[in-house]
């Protein structure tokens, strides 16, 4: 596994569905060729869209989440003076984190629904500490 496919899971079935609109024989009537490049491209739409969604924003905002996270402990640890550096970097990395947490919310709604309904199901939330 190479390390594109490390950082983009998505990575390796966008571009096995890309090579597939390259093999698509076109051949008169073109009806079923098209039928087989709509479904190949809204494949390749889905998973652009989860790579975005819950690939990329899922790593910026957990790392934003993390430097929070470890700016309030250090806020903890400091003099007067030193924690309203450290509560103003808590506010600049919260408003960094808002965007890519927008993007995930659909998301988390869906899970959170899902582990309403399914109750018996349990979730390995991440530890900061």
């Amino acid at each position: 596994m190479t390390i594109s496919h490390q950082i983009n899971p998505f990575g390796k079935p966008i571009l096995s569905s890309l090579s597939t609109l390259t093999q698509i024989g076109w051949k008169f009537p073109y009806i079923a060729n098209l039928i087989s490049v709509v479904i190949t491209l809204v494949i390749v739409a889905i998973l652009a869209l989860l790579f975005i969604s819950i690939g990329i924003a899922t790593q910026i905002s957990g790392m934003f989440v993390s430097l929070m996270a470890q700016a309030s402990k250090d806020a903890r640890e400091a003099d007067a003076i030193e924690k309203s550096g450290y509560v103003v970097s808590i506010g600049i990395y919260f408003l960094l984190f808002l965007p890519f947490w927008l993007i995930q919310l659909p998301f988390q709604l869906i899970g959170w629904f899902w582990s309403m309904a399914n109750p018996t199901t349990t979730v390995n939330k991440p530890s900061f500490d």
